[in-house]
């Protein structure tokens, strides 16, 4: 089971901050994004990169983020590359690639997307960033498959988004096989528009 935020609307003022980045633009060949994957994972070693690559194949094989191509003919669209960073993220914390395709593959259209075209706007980056929730499911014995149960987005300074990460921490005190992942989405999000060359970094100013 999944469950979805209804008051995302009300989640700092997206209506205020138009986004600053085309995510339906098809831009980017299929190695500098792979290639900015590896900067933001700290992927180096070539061993590292070998599993990073068939991580990112088998996402494609499911239906993530659009087909391999053939050389620099294909290119992918950021909300393409967005999707593989979030179904990375959620493998660091032991989410089964076919659990994160769903997920990501249900939740995107409506409400994904728009969360990290929040992590990107005016107020995430003035100091009031986005952070990303998920409550997981982890598998538990060999007949029973993990789950994402819980997925959304907060701000701090947002009253009203504030209320989230308090609600998820009671109901994971309610249940003691209970999860509560967090991550600051606007960090991760500038992190890899800088390594697909969007902006510059910080030193580059």
């Amino acid at each position: 089971m999944l469950v979805l935020p209804t008051d995302i609307d009300h989640i700092g003022g997206m209506d205020r901050n138009p986004p600053k980045y085309d995510f339906a633009k098809p831009q980017f060949p299929y190695g500098a994004v792979e290639a900015a994957l590896a900067q933001v994972f700290g992927v180096k070693r070539p061993a590292e990169k070998a599993k990073l690559r068939a991580h990112i194949k088998h996402l494609q094989r499911l239906g993530l983020g659009g087909g391999a191509g053939k050389g620099a003919r294909v290119r992918y669209t950021l909300a393409q590359a967005s999707q593989w960073l979030l179904a990375l993220l959620m493998s660091e914390i032991g989410i089964d690639q076919v659990i994160s395709v769903q997920t990501i593959q249900k939740a995107w259209p409506q409400l994904l997307q728009r969360w990290f075209e929040q992590a990107l706007d005016n107020d995430s980056r003035a100091g009031n960033p986005t952070w990303l929730t998920l409550r997981p499911k982890p598998m538990t014995g060999w007949a029973k498959g993990g789950a994402v149960e819980w997925i959304g987005v907060f701000r701090w300074k947002d009253l009203r988004s504030k209320k989230q990460p308090y609600t998820l921490l009671t109901k994971a005190t309610e249940d003691e096989d209970a999860w509560l992942c967090t991550r600051n989405l606007t960090r991760l999000m500038l992190k890899f528009v800088r390594a697909l060359g969007l902006e510059p970094k910080p030193e580059e100013k």
